[in-house]
């Protein structure tokens, strides 16, 4: 059995994307909390991407992983080599059709709503006063609120209509990278509201009730103490 370590800060939804996978192959793993900066922040107690593991993530991004002293650096690299080694359950559906869908799902998620939503909203609710110590930048917030949230929300809500996951019938890919995300966007206060999306709002129920992932937000709250 492979010697597995997981590297990066809880509060990531592409850290988080990694834990559900590896909650949902019930992959045996370290976790080491690191943050995506050489020197962290004054109050941060987690250490920062030091010279020694630095060549292993040469983007200096989170997560990366260390697989028997082999480095892999992000999510969706890394949920792939998981996949092919670990391929029960799959996170990529058997129908080519649904193998692209998938992928575009976690493509938009991670591309799109992160940089729109989530580093917007959840940077300056949530890190911008314990990072960095400054107060929230409201007028950030409004104008993702007002301009990007519904359109995301929206297509979303569209998308997934009736089914209890973004492609197939299956839970994938699609689905642990919108879990992740829609985490961070509870944690801000921007979720969906039912009355305008309810597809999206009932999609997340379902999925916050999975119990790998489950298992993955109880892990983060403890350690967010």
């Amino acid at each position: 059995m492979s010697d597995i370590t997981l590297y990066g800060a809880h509060g990531s939804p592409f850290v988080r994307k990694v834990q559900i996978v590896l909650s949902e192959k019930e992959i045996q793993h370290e976790h080491v909390l690191t943050v995506p900066v050489e020197q962290p922040p004054p109050g941060i107690p987690f250490p920062g991407i030091t010279p020694d593991i630095k060549a292993g993530t040469p983007l200096g991004k989170i997560p990366f992983l260390r697989v028997d002293g082999r480095w892999l650096s992000d999510s969706s690299v890394i949920v792939a080599y998981l996949d092919r080694v670990h391929p029960q359950p799959s996170l990529y559906p058997a129908d080519s059709w649904d193998y692209a869908r998938a992928l575009w799902f976690e493509e938009y998620i991670d591309g799109g709503a992160v940089p729109k939503l989530f580093n917007t909203i959840f940077f300056e609710r949530v890190l911008a006063p314990m990072l960095l110590g400054r107060p929230t930048d409201q007028s950030v917030v409004r104008k993702a609120i007002t301009q990007d949230l519904p359109v995301v929300y929206g297509y979303l809500d569209q998308e997934i209509g009736s089914r209890h996951f973004l492609v197939g019938g299956e839970f994938s890919i699609a689905d642990a990278a919108a879990a992740s995300f829609f985490r961070g966007m509870q944690q801000a206060d921007v979720v969906p509201d039912p009355g305008l999306w309810p597809n999206l709002a009932r999609y997340i129920q379902l999925q916050q009730a999975r119990p790998s992932i489950v298992r993955v937000f109880e892990l983060e709250a403890a350690a967010m103490r």
